[in-house]
């Protein structure tokens, strides 16, 4: 086993499963890195990785990366001090994946089966703006 591999086993002890964090508002190499992180970890060690990250993904090319494995990753973060952003998610998502989280931050994870990226994202975004009771009409940028 290559010496930095072994550091990386040593670091790990007796883990089975690892948090992945890339920097606030990831960009595409923090993504990249972290995804190729969490592929050494499960190839080469045993151990399943999490990706999480606090921000946003904005950048389209940013927002592609995320679509990882057949999921749709649903991010939220709020400023509201009385947090809440875990049960936001939880009444978007539905039963259409899994989610999760607490105070201000959040996510979900849907599997595409299939579908259209853009097509679920859009559909999640008009939940979002239901629950938060924002009128359909009112111009802004996409939440999702």
């Amino acid at each position: 086993m290559p010496e930095r591999l072994e550091q990386l086993a040593a670091a790990v002890g007796q883990a089975r499963e690892i948090l992945i964090l890339p920097h606030t508002d990831p960009d595409p190499d923090a993504i990249a890195s972290a995804l190729a992180l969490r592929y050494l970890l499960a190839a080469r060690l045993g151990l399943e990785g999490q990706i999480v990250y606090k921000g946003i993904v904005g950048r389209a090319e940013n927002k592609a990366l995320v679509q990882y494995k057949g999921n749709l990753i649903l991010s939220i973060r709020t400023r509201d001090p009385r947090g809440g952003a875990g049960k936001l998610v939880q009444a978007i998502v539905g039963d259409r994946g899994t989610a999760g989280g607490h105070g201000s931050m959040a996510s979900g994870h849907v599997p595409l089966r299939g579908q259209d990226p853009g097509q679920v994202a859009a559909q999640l975004g008009q939940r979002a703006l239901q629950l938060l009771q924002v009128r359909a009409e009112v111009a802004g940028r996409p939440l999702l």
